[in-house]
């Protein structure tokens, strides 16, 4: 609701201790502050208040000059309010948005004016990130924390409506699950190549737990029971540090072990230089990520597959589930998603190729049809 006055005169004491009769007006701004403008004479004072009503219908006045730079920062502190709240945020997610915001948003738009950010400067952005060849997954994790300062701008009333919505702005291009998994024969054959056992046993673990890359990190021995055949996700990794908590409260499971992996992980930990972490770095602390994809390259490399990455183990396990016919409502257990998330559909599934080449199911149909 727009509040502005009725305008009136007021002496204005100047500069050189003189007085004048100047137009005076008060108004609530779009956060709800008192504030007032001043006018030398009444037709001018009209002239400002249909202006000043016509920003304020917009959200494009006056406490909506701070800088994106200020707002961002008061976004981050009013996120940081949030961390470790039920229905909250992670400490990680906010230390996500303050690195987004140091390394890639304020230095582009630092002074810009909150007030005159559009979509289509947004659009320009995400132009000039592709331009620069940064990954599109890096490009949609920044946009999201540009996102998050538009939603707490308009919250504030700096702004009346959202550029960043995605409706809105242009899609990055790129897809999310653009990185395939591994086929069965391609794990098969990493695993039948020459390594270390740690490194078998990790992906061995990877491909039949489909653990992500952090919650391999935050792995200790105490999560496992070699005799009951289970395993427990607790916590996570995070960039050399262990983090207390999982992605979502979803990701917090247990789960069953086969056979072969119980055997695996009784060899491994037998030889096993720490009783803490399963999987940990030569100095026996939390283990590294950089270090386990150089791990995975090499395997690769040797087995003749194309390298793709821990995840790519993540997606095979999903995906050789849907293929046994595991119910989806297990599959989202156990990949930790929750009964409404369609991520694993979207981003976990792939085609089995080898059964797509198969001509077995086809028969069937057409023994229905045609018999």
């Amino acid at each position: 609701m727009i509040h502005i006055g009725t305008p009136t005169t007021t002496e204005v004491v100047q500069r050189d201790g003189t007085t004048r009769t100047s137009w005076v007006v008060s108004y609530k701004d779009n956060s709800g502050k008192r504030r007032r403008i001043y006018s030398k004479s009444q037709a001018e004072m009209f002239r400002k208040i249909a202006q000043l009503d016509s920003d304020l219908k917009a959200g494009q006045h006056n406490a909506n000059r701070i800088s994106f730079s200020k707002v961002a920062a008061e976004a981050l502190e009013a996120r940081a309010e949030l961390v470790g709240k039920k229905n909250g945020i992670r400490s990680q997610t906010h230390k996500n948005d303050e690195r987004h915001l140091r390394l890639y948003l304020t230095p582009h738009f630092s002074n810009v004016q909150m007030r005159n950010l559009t979509t289509g400067d947004i659009n320009l952005y995400i132009n000039k990130m592709a331009a620069d060849e940064i990954s599109p997954k890096t490009q949609r994790h920044v946009i999201n924390t540009l996102n998050m300062v538009c939603k707490h701008a308009v919250a504030k009333g700096y702004l009346l409506t959202n550029p960043c919505a995605k409706g809105d702005r242009q899609q990055i291009r790129g897809s999310m699950g653009e990185r395939k998994g591994y086929t069965a024969d391609q794990v098969q054959a990493i695993l039948s190549a020459e390594m270390p056992l740690q490194v078998r046993a990790m992906i061995t673990t990877a491909a039949l737990t489909g653990l992500a890359a952090n919650e391999l990190q935050g792995l200790q021995w105490k999560d496992i029971d070699l005799y009951a055949g289970t395993l427990s996700v607790q916590r996570t990794g995070f960039r050399y540090m262990v983090q207390d908590e999982t992605k979502t409260e979803y990701r917090r499971r247990s789960l069953p072990l086969p056979s072969i992996l119980i055997k695996t992980l009784r060899e491994w930990q037998l030889q096993c230089h720490t009783q803490v972490w399963v999987f940990p770095a030569v100095s026996g602390r939390m283990g590294e990520q950089n270090a386990w994809r150089k791990q995975v390259a090499q395997a690769c490399k040797q087995a003749g597959v194309k390298d793709r990455g821990l995840g790519g183990f993540r997606k095979f396990y999903h995906t050789q589930m849907e293929v046994a016919g595991v119910p989806e409502s297990i599959r989202k257990y156990r990949m930790g998603h929750s009964k409404k998330s369609n991520t694993a559909k979207v981003h976990y599934t792939d085609a089995d190729v080898k059964l797509a080449h198969n001509v077995s199911d086809l028969e069937t149909i057409a023994q229905k049809v045609l018999a």
